[in-house]
């Protein structure tokens, strides 16, 4: 887990209290795991004391106590904010195994005031809205916008919520439009107070950079000093080498790097790692470890060809992973383990065959599934017993030669998007054949088949009325025979 990790909420909880000590920081068990093991009288005080921690990257960390898991040993402290404004606090949470020393500064005594109540909608209001934006940024680092591009961006949204991608070009408003390569010049609109201020923001942008606008040459060294550097040029203390990574959107861009194997530090809190484009074979076991943040994960176009045990297991909030144009031919069996947050998974082009049912146990929220262009032959029973809320489902390119229907119906809502060019490959008679032209033919045999059935339970009905009745008349009469004969 984390050293750090950005968390928010608060719980009345008490955090062990144990005199400052100094470990080996190569120790995982860290240094409570001794003294938390039997705690005694007097070692707890109160939520709102002060400590200061000391981390194992020589970090010091000092804040108020806010809440303690005793469990995974996470403590989690309000802190002053980053930014510097005052009203602000930034909660950080923090892996104890991790941390060498604590010192106590002040201790609070008395009993902590009742916790606030969250306002649970603004809250998902706020989440759904940075979302928004960090798709966004995910779609202009897709769409091949410059560095410049992207770093002017986040400056704009900073002052300017309404800001937006249209392709390539900036759109402020829905009035001002920014063109490549993002200088005062190429901002467009109509003229007033709305393009007079965008163009202040953009002319200010590359005076902090200390760009001259007029320098084509400069501009060019120093996005290449970005794609170089990454990590002093945007603000994160930690960055892989060849990467871009963008602190305000929590993206890091490594795609068409070269690189061989998953880099190492990742930001914790990255929430969109790109490591299309590259030349990666393999992923190892927990290759993403302490990425708990991370929503999506690009690994398109590599030269993959092994996905090793409990290479996933860490993304448990991981909601689109793009695994296409490789040389997959199997996943592990744990492929899908604790991918519960999953909605769209791209497993298109290649060299897929069997599938186990197993590595699609987990894959509960699953919404979109492509296998398109692999070489799948067959589907397993009970593969997509667990995906009842697919939506999409692509088998086109494969050398599928079974009815696959039966084995998806768990699925409540699924939209074929090539049903018209589906064809059958058996039985014999029905070879060549459209799906469609077989399905209405289907319904209309059905359709017959229930006609055919309601007549036949209709006339047996009828039938077996008519026969009582005539039963019934038969009785009587002998009963009227049976009278006369004893009145005779």
């Amino acid at each position: 887990m984390d050293v750090l990790t950005h968390y928010v909420g608060r719980h009345a909880l008490l955090w062990l209290h144990t005199p400052s000590r100094r470990l080996t920081c190569g120790r995982r068990s860290g240094f409570l795991a001794e003294k938390m093991a039997a705690p005694g009288p007097g070692e707890y005080f109160s939520v709102g004391s002060h400590v200061s921690c000391l981390t194992c990257l020589g970090q010091r960390l000092n804040g108020e106590v806010v809440a303690f898991d005793y469990q995974s040993k996470m403590l989690t402290l309000k802190c002053a904010s980053s930014s510097g404004k005052p009203n602000l606090n930034d909660v950080i949470l923090i892996n104890l195994a991790y941390v060498s020393a604590v010192d106590v500064i002040n201790e609070r005594t008395e009993t902590p005031p009742p916790l606030a109540s969250l306002n649970v909608s603004k809250l998902a209001n706020r989440a759904r809205t940075e979302k928004e934006d960090k798709l966004s940024q995910a779609y202009a680092i897709s769409a091949g916008v410059s560095a410049e591009g992207q770093q002017l961006f986040q400056t704009i949204h900073k002052t300017i919520k309404d800001c937006k991608w249209q392709e390539k070009n900036i759109i402020v408003m829905d009035d001002v439009v920014i063109s490549p390569p993002y200088q005062a010049e190429n901002c467009k609109g109509k003229e007033g107070s709305a393009l007079s201020h965008v163009r202040k923001i953009v002319e200010k942008h590359f005076r902090d950079l200390e760009i001259p606008l007029s320098n084509d040459s400069r501009t060019m060294n120093v996005a290449l000093a970005l794609v170089v550097l990454g990590q002093s040029a945007v603000g994160f203390k930690m960055c892989p080498v060849h990467c871009l990574c963008y602190e305000e959107s929590d993206l890091v861009a490594c795609q068409s790097r070269g690189l061989s194997s998953v880099p190492s530090a990742v930001p914790h809190g990255t929430w969109l790692l790109d490591l299309s484009g590259n030349k990666i074979t393999q992923l190892q076991r927990r290759s993403f470890g302490g990425l708990w943040s991370l929503r999506i994960l690009l690994i398109s176009n590599n030269s993959l060809q092994t996905l090793h045990p409990q290479s996933l297991t860490s993304l448990e909030f991981l909601e689109r992973l793009d695994l296409s144009q490789n040389h997959l031919k199997t996943l592990p069996s744990d492929f899908s383990k604790k991918l519960f947050s999953l909605q769209e998974l791209l497993l298109n082009h290649n060299l897929l065959r069997l599938l186990d049912p197993t590595s699609m146990m987990d894959l509960e929220n699953l919404r979109k599934l492509d296998l398109s262009y692999n070489q799948i032959v067959s589907l397993e029973v009970g593969l997509f017993n667990s995906l009842s809320r697919l939506d999409y489902l692509n088998l086109e390119g494969n050398q599928l030669k079974v009815r696959v229907f039966g084995k998806i119906q768990y699925v409540k809502h699924l939209h074929v998007v090539d049903y018209g060019d589906i064809i059958c490959h058996a039985p014999p008679q029905l070879a060549g054949s459209s799906l469609t032209s077989i399905d209405s033919k289907l319904c209309m045999a059905e359709t017959a088949s229930v006609l055919i059935i309601t007549i036949t339970v209709l006339l047996a009905v009828f039938g077996a009325l008519v026969k009582a009745e005539r039963n019934q008349k038969n009785k009587q009469s002998q009963n009227d025979s049976e009278e006369e004969k004893q009145d005779k």
